[in-house]
């Protein structure tokens, strides 16, 4: 209510100057206009004013951003230590994340695993290559490893977790020749 109307997505100076001149500064002055006050002196803008004022916004949302991760975390009932337990934990996670992965068309360079422990710690290792992981057995690998460094655990754990990040759409990774890689440039 109190933001200020030059903040409100489609006013530009001109129309936040020509609004301060009506005395409408902020989105609860705006609010306590009517519709046919705004379309007295916006015209084709009121109706998005009226809206926006009252936070309402009709556009539709666009999800173009690119993912950065795909992951996945399982929280246990009870805290567990045992490693075949935790190894098993580990196959079921690989299995959900690849899949995600798969759906996504995307491959990552980056695999990250968390494990929280009884006492909320929380631990994560990470695992960069130069390439993309190749595939679920490479993953599952990176994954079991990763575990692996850690056991035995100091205390049992109530989560675990992996993700794959520095991720790139499959058609990206496929474009570049053998042993070719991007160039940053920064």
């Amino acid at each position: 209510a109190g933001l200020p109307v030059r903040r409100f997505h489609g006013v530009g100076p001109r129309g936040a100057e020509k609004m301060a001149r009506l005395g409408i500064e902020t989105g609860a002055d705006l609010a306590a206009r009517d519709l046919a006050f705004l379309r007295a002196n916006f015209g084709s803008l009121a109706e998005y004013l009226f809206r926006a004022a009252r936070g309402v916004d009709l556009r539709q949302v666009r999800a173009d951003r690119q993912r950065k991760s795909v992951g996945g975390e399982r929280t246990f009932f009870e805290n567990i230590e045992d490693p075949q337990a935790l190894r098993e934990t580990m196959d079921h996670i690989v299995d959900v994340v690849w899949e995600r992965i798969e759906r996504a068309q995307a491959r990552g360079r980056t695999v990250t695993m968390k494990l929280r422990y009884a006492d909320f710690q929380t631990l994560t290792r990470a695992r960069s290559l130069s390439r993309s992981v190749a595939d679920k057995g490479e993953f599952s690998a990176i994954g079991h490893a990763l575990l692996d460094d850690h056991l035995p655990l100091p205390q049992p754990i109530r989560l675990m977790g992996l993700t794959l990040s520095g991720l790139e759409r499959e058609e990206q990774e496929l474009s570049r020749l053998p042993g070719e890689r991007q160039l940053s440039l920064l």
